[in-house]
């Protein structure tokens, strides 16, 4: 018989089921589902402070990562569904996983389905959720890489090959056609050139990174004129008349049955490159917390080496000698390194109380992607003990192109790097998909399907950071 306000009642409400290691965050978060659920739309609440503040405890929440709120719940044909107050906009895409509860003992898994930037969409596949729960981030699939493609024929008569040129991408899942010019990320160009390979640098192209999208420096025109005499050709370009990519030489070929062939396996091995470079990092707080720095080493005379300290010096298998000379942490732009010649090694710093393994991988100006960390004759674990700090000196990098990347890659569980590879990744994709989701299914288990209980099953942490590395 009592009246209260509609924010009050609930308030308390959301207050009384908080459980030990919530946040004001949560509390907040229930209150607004809560509300949600009973119609009470004439306030709109809003809250300021520090988020992750502990409710009734000392301190702030800790590794748990990211926290969000179960907002609605329904059954549709019989399966639970669960709306979340997180969406694309932070990373969350379908194929992750959410848990209610204490992360350390969860009460349901939800995996997302569908995706909005601010929502998402999950079905509950262990346990029961409940409106208001708190739930984390237990598993996360990175956006799925997929090349939008549109045809364009440089001559009218031409268009009708643009059939022949789709056998590049058979079966390549990876590949998405367009009828939007303006939102493809990749033209499919039929060309009649009168000097096809004409134009080329004396290098060859080399690797355009994320945020390079081609070489723009070049003066000449990418995309040459077509003489209705000339033969047929096919150029994989980017929508600004930029190559595609890694190796213009190599994403160019005559329209003929030996000349797809040829571009379809230069696309693949180029595709795989590009994925691995785009590969991003768990969202927001999800970070492990481990930091990773480069160790750079220079040659130097025997006499250098002797004097300089133990523990900054490497004797290499081909009898040379170099010394530290500097260490740098990864950032958003490119590492520029002003020596000659420069070894690099990997150093990470373990700031929990869980253990990691740390690898690394080269991504070379010729597209190929060479694991280096641990090294591929010793194979050792490059395990990383909790509060630790350690200097991978025994697996380095030398830097021998104008322009290369290192991706390391940090995991809770020990894994064979060498699938990350050309070939690795060769054998892993053969059934056709995008090989970066089949690299976090199968080999960090991200998303994995293989226990029965969802619940039981152990949650995998993982990290990665990319640096380019130009001379």
């Amino acid at each position: 018989g009592e009246i209260y306000g509609n924010f009050t009642w609930f308030w308390a409400k959301a207050l009384s089921n908080a459980t030990r290691g919530e946040t004001w965050l949560n509390v907040y978060n229930r209150t607004l589902a809560y509300m949600s659920q009973a119609l009470m739309v004439e306030q709109d609440p809003v809250a300021e402070g520090v988020f992750k503040r502990l409710v009734f405890e000392k301190g702030e929440a800790g590794e748990n990562g990211l926290s969000f709120t179960v907002m609605d719940r329904y059954l549709s044909d019989g399966v639970e569904h669960a709306k979340i107050n997180a969406g694309s906009l932070i990373g969350i895409e379908p194929g992750s996983t959410f848990a209610a509860g204490p992360p350390e003992n969860p009460t349901a898994i939800l995996e997302v389905v569908k995706a909005e930037p601010l929502k998402c969409l999950a079905i509950v596949t262990e346990g029961e959720a409940k409106v208001g729960d708190a739930v984390t981030l237990d598993s996360w699939m990175p956006p799925s890489f997929k090349i939008k493609v549109f045809y364009r024929a440089a001559l009218p008569g031409d268009a009708e090959l643009s059939g022949q040129a789709r056998r590049i991408f058979r079966g390549i899942g990876a590949v998405e056609e367009t009828t939007d010019p303006g939102a493809a990320d990749m033209v499919v160009w039929i060309l009649r050139p009168e000097n096809p390979l004409e134009g080329l640098n004396s290098e060859g192209a080399g690797i355009p990174g994320p945020d390079v999208p081609g070489d723009a420096s070049e003066e000449r025109e990418f995309i040459p004129d077509s003489d209705p005499a000339r033969d047929p050709w096919v150029w994989l370009a980017e929508p600004s008349e930029n190559s595609f990519f890694w190796g213009e030489d190599k994403l160019r070929a005559p329209l003929t049955d030996e000349g797809i062939r040829g571009l379809r396996d230069n696309f693949v091995k180029a595709s795989r490159v590009k994925s691995l470079l785009e590969l991003p990092g768990p969202p927001g707080d999800a970070k492990l917390g481990v930091d990773i720095s480069y160790l750079l080493y220079e040659p130097v005379s025997g006499d250098v080496y002797d004097a300089a300290p133990e523990d900054g010096r490497f004797h290499s298998d081909d009898d040379r000698h170099w010394v530290k000379y500097g260490e740098v942490v990864p950032g958003s732009n490119p590492l520029t390194l002003e020596k000659e010649e420069t070894l690099i090694f990997v150093k990470a710093r373990n700031n929990t109380s869980k253990k990691f393994y740390v690898y690394a991988v080269n991504i070379a100006a010729d597209g190929e992607i060479i694991p280096f960390l641990p090294s591929p004759r010793a194979m050792t674990l490059t395990d990383l003990e909790p509060g630790a700090a350690r200097s991978y000196e025994s697996s380095g990098l030398a830097i021998t192109d104008p322009e290369e990347y290192v991706r390391v890659i940090v995991t809770d569980a020990p894994f064979n790097v060498s699938v990350l590879s050309q070939k690795g990744l060769e054998v892993m994709t053969r059934r056709g998909g995008p090989f970066i989701e089949s690299f976090l299914r199968d080999r960090l288990s991200l998303n994995t399907t293989r226990s029965a209980s969802k619940l039981e099953r152990s949650r995998q942490k993982w990290d990665t950071v990319l640096t380019k590395i130009v001379k």
